[in-house]
């Protein structure tokens, strides 16, 4: 498959800024990242140029609840592939900063062209969620992961969700369902139009003979995003077990709820999940 070009976030880089911003259950917290003399405050202007810089210009924000929440992801268009690729960036810039403490566009470059690249080598951004059951049409599957997404930024208003890592609940989202990746293929099925008798032909999706890793639903999912990110224990556990009971064998049922118990993030994107699928009228 040729490789897509992607619409890439315009990003100011970390070195211009005299601020940082890192959202938390309390809200978003500011950090000085200059030396400054003993009583020297910072001075108002300051701190909103450096916030509206860092608003418009950084795809740490566009991983936070404030982003997300503020988005409309009901249809289907080109926003939706620039939405997960800022918001994807963003997650993953926030943990390189903390694991690394210090300039996170150093880790840019490295993101764009492993992760980018591969995903845009593939039919992520165009592909169905599924055959039938939801988001069975093109774009489907990067509609429904920003969905999720979405979701989880929802449920940080519930007291057993709000300290969960954002950057955490928001990556493990984005990629809960890379297990889907060159799973589907287009054909053509003939249709009976009930009202005249005709048939006619429609376009449709079916599962590929051999999918792209045999692996499993969420081990798949999990195997995909380690080739990238080294994850922790619990968002393996969060991508492994996203679909809950439904498609866990009984001999698996005690290590998910094992999993469910002690890591809020797995419940978390098993209720997102789930939120995504179902279309209340």
């Amino acid at each position: 498959m040729a490789e897509a070009t992607l619409p890439l976030p315009e990003i100011t880089p970390y070195t211009e800024f005299r601020f940082w911003w890192t959202w938390s259950a309390n809200g978003w917290q500011r950090e000085d990242l200059t030396d400054r003399a003993e009583g020297d405050t910072p001075s108002e202007q300051e701190v909103k140029e450096d916030w509206e810089k860092f608003v418009k210009g950084r795809p740490e924000y566009a991983a936070s609840p404030v982003f997300i929440n503020a988005r409309d992801y009901s249809q289907v268009s080109g926003d939706l592939t620039a939405d997960y690729l800022r918001i994807f960036l963003g997650a993953a810039l926030i943990r390189v900063r903390k694991s690394r403490k210090g300039n996170p566009d150093e880790a840019i470059d490295q993101i764009v062209n492993r992760t980018f690249r591969w995903l845009s080598g593939t039919d992520f951004f165009t592909a169905p969620a599924s055959t039938r059951f939801h988001h069975a049409y093109p774009m489907g599957l990067v509609q429904h992961s920003l969905q999720v997404t979405q979701r989880m930024a929802h449920l940080y208003n519930m007291d057993e969700f709000c300290k969960v890592l954002p950057e955490s609940a928001f990556l493990v989202a984005l990629v809960h369902d890379w297990c889907k990746i060159q799973l589907y293929e287009p054909y053509t099925r003939n249709v009976k139009d009930d009202a005249t008798g005709v048939w006619h032909k429609e376009p449709a999706y079916r599962r590929a003979e051999h999918p792209y890793i045999p692996l499993g639903h969420g081990d798949a999912s999990a195997f995909l995003c380690q080739r990238h990110f080294r994850l922790t224990l619990e968002e393996v556990c969060a991508i492994k077990w996203h679909m809950g009971k439904w498609a866990t064998p009984d001999y698996d049922d005690n290590d998910m709820r094992t999993a469910e118990e002690n890591y809020p993030i797995v419940h978390m994107l098993q209720f997102a999940d789930l939120l995504s699928t179902t279309n209340y009228k």
